[in-house]
């Protein structure tokens, strides 16, 4: 048996490196350089369903979201608790037109961790694409729905911020909310 503290022949690389390098290149907009870093970093170390979330994110980015979708699908095989991985998945499947999957998707992911951030973000954005932000602020008068209203307030603007949409859409939500849903 091989002492554990010789080098190998070959040098491997550590799957952080490509995690750090493929989030690197998402910040610079290199998408698709980007997924093939996780992919890379999948390959190294297969079970992180953090790095298949992280991977999923990047895909719907750059459009893939069938792909991201079973990104999502395997980080789920992996950590079936994960709110993220229910957030993402939602958040692809809305793109594709599949909106009562991501209607369940992200209200999953906010009953794992309803301070997840991005869940909240990820569902102001999929109501606002449906044109149904009042659905969220007057879901049945719910009082576990209304907990969520003043973080998601925040979330919309966040989800929105950088979108072309925001200066329209959000001052209409705002308006909605303040006056009482009507």
């Amino acid at each position: 048996m091989p002492s554990p503290f010789v080098p190998t022949p070959t040098a491997t690389r550590d799957p952080e490196s490509f995690i750090a390098e493929a989030e690197a290149l998402f910040n610079e907009g290199k998408l698709f350089q980007s997924i093939e870093k996780y992919q890379e970093a999948i390959q190294s170390r297969s079970d992180d369903a953090a790095t298949y979330i992280a991977m999923a994110r990047v895909q719907v980015f750059a459009g893939q979201y069938e792909d991201a979708l079973v990104s999502t699908e395997n980080a789920l095989l992996l950590n079936p608790n994960n709110s993220m991985v229910y957030a993402v998945n939602g958040w692809a499947q809305t793109f594709l037109g599949n909106y009562v999957e991501a209607d369940t998707a992200i209200p999953r992911a906010l009953e794992l961790d309803p301070n997840n951030a991005l869940a909240h973000a990820y569902y102001a954005e999929v109501l606002g694409n449906l044109g149904t932000f009042g659905y969220q602020v007057h879901h049945a008068g719910n009082e576990e729905y209304g907990r969520y209203i003043p973080r998601t307030l925040a979330m919309v603007r966040a989800a929105l911020l950088g979108s072309q949409r925001y200066h329209a859409i959000f001052p209409l939500f705002e308006r909605y909310v303040f006056s009482g849903g009507g």
